[in-house]
This record gives C-alpha cells, structure tokens and sequence, in this order.
C-alpha cells in the first residue's frame, strides 16, 4: 500500500530540511533549558517536561536525516516522502521520527499527570505505540494520535493558565495551541502552501517555549 509520509515542493525542499536541523535543536535547547531550570527549583515535572523534548529532539534529527535520504522526485517540482518500498535505513528512520515523538508527547502529558506512578507512564506509551504499529495507515493514526495528545496538553495548561493566570502558563499554552494548528496542516495537507506554513506556525511554537524557559532561567 502506497503511503507518503508528506508532499514537499521542490523549491522548499533544502528550506526544509534546515528547518527540521532548526527544530531538533530548538527543541534540544528547550530541553536543556528545562533541565537548568530543574537544577535550580527541584521540581520533577521541570524534568520530565524536558525529557519530552530531549526525545521530541532526537525525532527531528531521525526526520532531517529521513528527508536527506529518501526524497523521490515526482512531478511538477513537487517530492514525495513515501513509505513505498522503502529501503530498510529508511524505514528504521521513519519509525524512529514516530516512536520518538509520540514519546515525547506521552511524557509530556504524564508530566501533567497528578499520578506518579511508572506503571500509568507505561500504560499511555503502551496504548500510544500499540495504535501506530497495529495501524494499516501508520502516518496517519501518527498524526491523529499526536493531534490527541496536543489537545490534551492545549487543555490542562488552559486550565492552569485560567486558574492562576500565570504568564509563564499563558507562553506555554500558547505554543502548544500552534502545535496543534500545525499538526492540523499536517494532517490536511494537499499544497505546498499548508506543508510551508504548518514549519513556519511549528517553529514559532517551539521558540515560544525557549523564549519563555530561558526569561525563567534569568528570573532565578
């Protein structure tokens, strides 16, 4: 069964490419910010919220290493990232963008979690991962899944933001509501126009978290 993972135009290809080196490393950054920020206030959700994006990290790097590798040329300018016949590299790549992302988005939704306990992070993981590998159209139950969870998380940090009206909680939110705007494009993408803009709203969101993380650091 033919499966593209998405269409890319030709001319953004290169753009594109940069751009998910950008995400690994802003999201590496958000991590490792986190991580300062824990060092200095001691709070395991500090940390757990970093280790989110540390695995969050490593699937962009799987996924500007999986866009280097296995673009086919299509036509009128456009490439496809497809799951057709793939070579095995190529396959271990995709799967390690998926596993690796949708990871670090249960990890985050256990962090909002009053429960800790190892089992119920498991549990969601378990849940999570059982979907995609028992799906027959894996790219897609991804993004339906990660689209899921995003809206959970866009959930409790509303709450939490009209609860105490915290700015740092306002930034947070704010982010994850343009993660799941362009998830969204993701989902739906049948141009070039939704495929570039659903990088450009992804970006921003990421930057959003750093920004905010690092005006934490310099508070402390």
């Amino acid at each position: 069964m033919h499966q593209a993972l998405y269409i890319i135009p030709e001319w953004f290809f290169d753009f594109s490419v940069v751009m998910e080196i950008l995400f690994s490393l802003v999201t590496l950054a958000v991590a490792v910010s986190g991580m300062a920020v824990y060092k200095i206030i001691k709070d395991k959700k500090i940390w757990r919220f970093s280790l989110g994006f540390l695995m969050i990290s490593i699937s962009y790097a799987a996924w500007a290493a999986l866009n280097t590798h296995i673009a086919s040329t299509l036509d009128k300018g456009i490439l496809m990232i497809s799951l057709t016949n793939p070579p095995l590299m190529h396959v271990l790549a995709v799967y390690t963008y998926i596993i690796f992302f949708i990871a670090g988005l249960v990890t985050l939704v256990y962090t909002t979690l009053k429960v800790e306990r190892g089992e119920l992070l498991y549990l969601l993981l378990g849940l999570a991962l059982t979907a995609l590998v028992s799906s027959l159209k894996i790219l897609v139950t991804f993004r339906i899944v990660a689209l899921f969870l995003l809206t959970y998380l866009v959930y409790y940090y509303f709450n939490e933001w009209y609860t105490a009206k915290n700015k740092r909680t306002c930034w947070t939110l704010a982010a994850f509501i343009l993660l799941v705007l362009s998830n969204l494009f993701f989902i739906f993408t049948d141009s070039t126009s939704t495929f570039v803009l659903g990088h450009i709203i992804e970006l921003g969101a990421y930057l959003i978290l750093l920004v905010s993380l690092l005006r934490t650091l310099r508070i402390k």
